[in-house]
């Protein structure tokens, strides 16, 4: 396990924050790998106090060094905890890993076709049998997959940062495989892998787009057969773009955030907590966030999306006519629901820290970050 060591601290419940290296995993049944853990501030005496729970062992099971291994079929969600601080990771866990060698990347900006606000590009990354079409834009032959993502609206090129998958389309998701069918017309959507034998559906998972001389992109993706999909390339991307679009971009600097639990969900799973962000001119942000039970109420670090769906690291949308959910409130008291986007939050030195970007009601772009 790699250990971070930032500054010395002997006291447990000096700990001021805990974060996972990975927020999702994805395991064949069997398999074992221990995720890193940072605490801030770290001593040797810190680190021996950090706890590993798994909400369900017979899926995964984790062991006093934050080894996690595959049981069965499933997902669930892996905790650490220290000084009172929490930090979570949702696991998969599959029956196959499928492992493709891609040697080629093209991208298909088809900008806002769903009105989410987004730009919705089309990754295909080919393997070095396969052929892109540029005038159907589609591979042929070989082996090949299509990550259906989205997009800030009016983002040059394949935007870097962490995609997840999700049904509902906001900026950093991925669109998860569906067969379309009309008739005898049967067509894939979404997102999905093709080989010389067989295609498999995306339905879970994650991966990390980045940017430096070159594209890098790693990730796990769950399949609808329980496969699991390995993703890794490094190279240049072709890129379409069918024109250019731009949204309005409005910063949102905040001077205090405050954290508190609103109770449980619906099914009782998982904590409700409201966040609350304040700007000096007297705007505001405010949403809430799930949590896993095993945090014990306490809001752990990491990053947040707006699905609207009530499970870990998701924040819930807003109802049409009413005040919960997540909303922006401008210095008139004007109040917008926030339709998309995600927040990483970060305790630092006892404060939350939070930064993010998402898309309005009114299709404004809202970019949130701490006054420094």
């Amino acid at each position: 396990m790699l250990v971070t060591f930032l500054t010395a601290c002997e006291n447990e419940s000096e700990v001021k924050s805990v974060v996972l290296s990975q927020n999702a995993l994805a395991l064949r049944i069997g398999e074992s790998v221990q995720i890193e853990v940072i605490l801030s501030p770290l001593s040797s005496s810190s680190y021996n106090t950090v706890k590993w729970e798994s909400d369900d062992p017979s899926v995964a099971a984790v062991d006093a060094r934050g080894v996690i291994t595959g049981v069965y079929v499933g997902e669930c969600i892996v905790t650490a905890s220290a000084g009172g601080k929490h930090a979570s990771c949702r696991v998969a866990v599959g029956t196959t890993m499928i492992e493709p060698v891609f040697t080629q990347a093209f991208a298909v900006n088809r900008q806002d076709v769903d009105g989410s606000g987004t730009d919705r590009i089309g990754l295909f990354l080919l393997d070095s049998n396969a052929v892109f079409d540029t005038v159907t834009m589609s591979p042929r032959g070989g082996t090949y997959i299509l990550l259906d993502m989205e997009t800030p609206l009016g983002t040059a090129g394949v935007a870097a940062g962490d995609y997840s998958v999700s049904d509902i389309p906001q900026a950093y998701s991925c669109t998860p495989g569906s067969v379309w069918r009309n008739g005898d017309t049967v067509a894939l959507d979404g997102s999905y892998l093709v080989s010389e034998n067989d295609t498999v559906l995306i339905k879970g998972g994650g991966f990390s787009v980045a940017i430096g001389e070159e594209y890098n992109i790693e990730g796990s993706l769950d399949c609808d057969g329980y496969e699991i999909v390995s993703l890794s390339f490094a190279g240049e991307v072709g890129y379409y773009d069918n024109g250019a679009t731009s949204v309005q971009t409005e910063s949102f600097i905040y001077e205090e955030a405050e954290a508190k639990v609103n109770g449980k969900t619906a099914d009782f799973r998982y904590y409700m907590t409201l966040l609350a962000m304040k700007s000096s001119d007297g705007r505001m942000m405010s949403m809430n966030l799930v949590s896993p039970l095993s945090t014990s109420g306490e809001l752990p670090s990491g990053k947040y999306t707006l699905t609207g769906n009530a499970e870990p690291f998701n924040i819930v949308s807003c109802a049409a006519d009413e005040g919960c959910g997540a909303v922006y409130v401008t210095a008139d008291g004007e109040r917008r629901r926030l339709r998309s986007g995600a927040l990483e939050v970060v305790y630092d030195n006892g404060r939350i820290v939070c930064s993010g970007a998402f898309i309005d009601e009114a299709g404004i772009a809202i970019v949130c970050r701490a006054n420094d």
